[in-house]
């Protein structure tokens, strides 16, 4: 009885008395630092996903509009034939043709220049970060000239 006593007492006396981790500064320096590095692995993935959200985007825009483009111009020679003068809605399309192109350069480089990121090296990445938005600004802006050029010579041709 008396060994089942003496277990029974300091069981719980070596369980309670372990050490407790220390508190103060160090925990909350542990969690900050944990935070920060978790808040930089995830600052250098954004970049990565993002380049790859903007070359699909941009691939999409250029052959659906490069597409549209082809058949107007087709549809333009037919009504050519016919004889119509379809000469300021050619010059839209090849107006068009040259901004759609243009966007297409300023949509590389900006992918280009998400893609060139530094991973590691965080005090850079926002000037870096910065040029490729204003160039993906410029490419999407141009993609939206296209649009209109187009619509555009479609109505000259329709008053034709």
């Amino acid at each position: 009885m008396t060994t089942l006593l003496i277990v029974f007492l300091f069981v719980p006396i070596t369980i309670f008395a372990q050490e407790e981790p220390p508190r103060g500064k160090s925990v909350r320096e542990q969690v900050k630092a944990k935070i920060t590095e978790k808040r930089l692995e995830i600052r250098d993935r954004v970049a990565e996903v993002h380049a790859k959200r903007l070359t699909h985007r941009f691939d999409v825009y250029y052959t659906r509009l490069s597409k549209i483009i082809t058949k107007t111009e087709e549809r333009f020679k037919k009504l050519e034939e016919t004889g119509k003068d379809l000469q300021q809605a050619n010059d839209k399309l090849a107006d068009a043709k040259v901004k759609l192109e243009e966007a297409k350069k300023y949509a590389d480089e900006s992918i280009s220049t998400f893609k060139s990121i530094i991973q590691n090296n965080h005090e850079g990445q926002k000037e870096v970060a910065a040029s490729a938005k204003e160039l993906t600004e410029k490419a999407r802006k141009l993609f939206m000239e296209v649009h209109s050029l187009i619509k555009e010579a479609v109505k000259l041709a329709k008053s034709v």
